[in-house]
C-alpha cells in the first residue's frame, strides 16, 4: 500500500523531519567513536569501541524499522505500551555516550514512585534523546557542566525534569525554540527542528512541556505526561 494513501503531505513531512532527526544521535555517536578508534593504540580498547559501533549501528537500524511501520500505519493512532522511565533514559544515556563531548558533561538520574505507567514508547525516546543530546550540545565550556533528570511517579502521571547549567536560552527566543527550523543565533550546528519534533511527540502523548531558561545559567525543561490507563490529559 502506498503510504500517501494513509498518509497528509503535512503528516508525511513530520514523520521525515522526526525520524530523520532521530537517527542523528546514533550517527553522532558513530563520528565519535571512529574518532576514538583512530586513535586507539590499545588492541582490546579498539574491540569495545567497535562493539560499541555494532550496537550504534543496530539503534540506527531499530530506527528505521519503526519509521516504516508508522509511515505505513494511521499517523494518530500512537501505540499505548507498558513504559519504564528509567530503561529509557538509561538507554538513551547509553546510546549518546560517545556523541562528541558528552564525557564533559555529568548526566544524573533521580527516580521517584513506582507506578505502572503506560505511554507511546517512540515519542518518549524521541523526547528523551533530543533534550539530552541538547545539553550536551549546549553545554557551557567554561564551567563543569552537568544534566539532572529527575523522573517523579505522582497521582496517575509522570513529572519529568530535564536540568541543566548550559549556557541557557534568552527570554527574547524562548518563546520560538520549538518553532519548524528556528535556531539562535549562537547555534552553528542544529537543524531548527529537534525541540520542534519535541513538542509534537509531547502533544501526540497528551503531555506538556515548560521551560525555565537563563542565559550563563542553564535550562530546565519539565515534562508532565498523563498515564495513558486513565482517560484524559495533563
Amino acid at each position: 500500500m502506498p503510504v500517501t494513501q494513509n498518509l497528509n503531505s503535512e503528516n508525511y513531512q513530520s514523520l521525515v523531519y522526526k525520524f530523520a532527526h532521530d537517527l542523528r544521535a546514533p550517527l553522532m555517536s558513530v563520528k565519535g567513536l571512529i574518532y576514538l578508534i583512530q586513535i586507539e593504540s590499545e588492541v582490546n580498547q579498539r574491540i569495545k569501541y567497535f562493539d560499541s559501533l555494532g550496537t550504534c549501528i543496530e539503534r540506527m537500524n531499530r530506527t528505521i524499522d519503526v519509521a516504516i511501520l508508522e509511515a505505513t500505519s494511521d499517523p494518530v493512532a500512537h501505540q499505548v505500551e507498558s513504559i519504564c522511565f528509567r530503561q529509557i533514559a538509561q538507554d538513551t544515556i547509553s546510546s549518546l555516550q560517545f556523541m562528541e563531548e558528552a564525557w564533559s558533561v555529568e548526566i544524573n538520574l533521580f527516580v521517584e514512585g513506582q507506578d505502572t505507567f503506560f505511554s507511546n514508547q517512540q515519542n518518549l525516546n524521541s523526547i528523551f534523546c533530543n533534550l539530552i543530546s541538547n545539553a550536551i550540545r549546549y553545554r557551557d565550556k567554561n564551567k563543569k557542566s552537568f544534566l539532572n533528570i529527575i523522573i517523579k511517579l505522582i497521582d496517575g502521571h509522570a513529572e519529568i525534569v530535564f536540568e541543566d547549567n548550559g549556557i541557557g536560552i534568552d527570554e527574547k527566543h524562548q518563546h520560538k525554540i520549538f518553532d519548524k527550523f528556528f535556531c539562535v543565533d549562537f547555534d552553528k550546528q542544529g537543524t531548527g527542528l529537534g525541540l520542534h519534533i519535541v513538542q509534537n511527540c509531547v502533544q501526540a502523548i497528551k503531555g506538556k512541556l515548560s521551560l525555565k531558561s537563563t542565559p550563563g545559567v542553564g535550562s530546565t525543561f519539565t515534562l508532565l505526561v498523563a498515564n495513558q490507563v486513565k482517560k484524559g490529559g495533563i
